[in-house]
């Protein structure tokens, strides 16, 4: 887990049948410049 709360930028608007997901991006803050 990430001890930093996200916003989500996007969110895709289909489904891939092969594997039942969906596309999502977050932003996070990362104050200790984590790679």
């Amino acid at each position: 887990t990430y001890n930093h709360d996200g916003r989500l930028q996007f969110s895709g608007v289909s489904v891939n049948e092969g594997t039942g997901t969906v596309t999502l991006r977050a932003s996070f803050a990362n104050p200790e410049r984590l790679a």
